[in-house]
């Protein structure tokens, strides 16, 4: 999970307490609770918010609730990000049970129930009953209809291809930071690429095969799934829905299959799974959308187990 900082600028300490009073009423008075921020956040300030006095009762009402999470979007601009579309699909999410619930709504950001948890990790691809449980979560995160832009491939291949690896980005690379490492490294075949050239080939690579468009997480790291765990019972959540869109399903399937019980939680080294490591996701993940969809998804052969498009996005 995010490490918590108490260092909170009074202007931001007072905003949040103003929105929690607000929003959630009753016991959520500026004296009864303690604000802290998360340190991570890319396009957010997040906070995490935690009564004083402890509750010896799980039967809350929303306004009762420990501890809660406020969000308050940063003005900075990105081409891929837009707060309006992140509150609503943060909203269908909450209320399709794949995300904490949503307590509050205001115009730069939103309250959040706080769910005690901790992130997905490597030894979680190794527990069958977690790994079918992350799949079918997902097969119902793909099932859903946002009433959002369908432009999002378009959008997502703009950004990576012409705004991350624009023309001449790679000469630099190579040139100055990275030089040393790439000529000592023992990849010639890293030495000698031209890696324009290769990038041009992934996009034509992705555009050109078949695909699913869905409604996809787009930034499906180990850090935006929370496993909450209660004895032998196990539950997850998605967070984190900046990126998400309509785009392709390949997004979400290869960036889990990419980290596979790779011990550095972004990007490992670790090899790739086989065919058969990857089949209990890929069962699990065809067999909930059968559920979910009459048995209508498996009569695509494009969602057949060999066929689904996990490794073309890896």
């Amino acid at each position: 999970m995010p490490r918590l900082s108490d260092n909170v600028e009074e202007s931001d300490r007072n905003t949040v307490i103003e929105k929690c009073e607000q929003y959630l009423g009753g016991i959520w008075k500026r004296d009864n609770f303690t604000v802290s921020r998360f340190s991570d956040g890319f396009f957010n300030k997040i906070f995490y918010c935690k009564q004083n006095v402890a509750n010896n009762t799980n039967d809350l009402t929303d306004c009762e609730r420990k501890a809660v999470v406020v969000k308050m979007a940063l003005e900075d601009e990105f081409f891929l990000y837009s707060p309006f579309i992140s509150t609503i699909n943060t909203l269908l999410l909450s209320k399709s049970g794949l995300a904490p619930k949503v307590l509050g709504i205001f115009p730069n950001g939103m309250i959040c129930e706080y769910i005690e948890s901790r992130s997905y990790n490597y030894l979680d691809d190794e527990n069958p009953a977690i790994v079918t449980l992350l799949a079918q979560k997902l097969a119902k995160f793909h099932s859903l209809e946002s009433p959002i832009p369908r432009d999002g491939t378009h959008r997502w291949l703009d950004v990576v291809f012409d705004e991350y690896f624009r023309e001449g980005m790679f000469d630099g690379i190579k040139s100055k930071q990275m030089i040393d490492i790439i000529n000592g490294s023992p990849h010639e075949c890293l030495k000698g690429a031209n890696l324009g050239h290769e990038m041009s080939w992934v996009r034509d690579a992705i555009t050109s095969a078949p695909k699913i468009l869905v409604l996809s997480h787009c930034d499906f790291n180990r850090g935006n799934i929370l496993i909450q765990q209660n004895g032998s019972q196990v539950d997850l959540f998605f967070i984190d829905f900046d990126f998400t869109s309509h785009n392709y399903r390949g997004i979400d399937l290869g960036r889990y299959f990419s980290s596979w019980k790779h011990t550095d939680p972004h990007f490992g080294a670790d090899p790739f799974p086989t065919d058969q490591q990857m089949t209990p996701f890929i069962d699990a993940y065809i067999q909930e959308s059968d559920r979910l969809t009459g048995n209508e998804f498996s009569k695509n052969v494009l969602n057949s187990r060999h066929d689904i498009d996990g490794k073309q996005f890896s």
